[in-house]
């Protein structure tokens, strides 16, 4: 069981942990506001009995980023393909989009407020930041 421990540090009180079972959680952003944080990408296992002890059945890549607000509340978002591993995420200055970066070479650009897939586009390389150097 895998759990993301979200601290309020505005309020400075930790919240319950968020159990995460059969979601992959390998890149994390937090955006400019600090008002949500972003999750996705990596590889998660499922599991079955045999006998008496427990097995890894398959590896799955999840298609899913999730958005969580400081309330936990959690939203996916379905990129309709494997996030996959090394998968980079970063919310633009305003914290309205949510930038991510397949390992499929792919760019995707999301609506946070709506928590949907404004578009996408193909990447020449697979993208190893999502930083512009000129803004840093």
């Amino acid at each position: 069981v895998y759990t993301l421990d979200y601290l309020d540090v505005d309020g400075s009180t930790a919240r319950d942990p968020i159990p995460c079972r059969a979601q992959a959680h390998a890149s994390i952003a937090v955006s400019p506001t600090r008002k949500q944080v972003a999750t996705g990408g990596g590889l998660y296992r499922t599991w079955r009995r045999d006998g008496n002890r427990d097995v890894i059945d398959e590896r799955k890549a999840d298609p899913c980023v999730y958005l969580w607000s400081r309330d936990q509340s959690k939203r996916p978002v379905d990129l309709e393909e494997p996030v996959g591993e090394g998968a980079l995420l970063a919310f633009t200055a305003d914290g309205a989009k949510l930038l991510v970066a397949t390992a499929a070479k792919k760019l995707f650009v999301i609506d946070v407020e709506s928590a949907r897939v404004d578009g996408s586009l193909p990447l020449p390389d697979p993208a190893t930041s999502l930083i512009n150097p000129s803004f840093s």
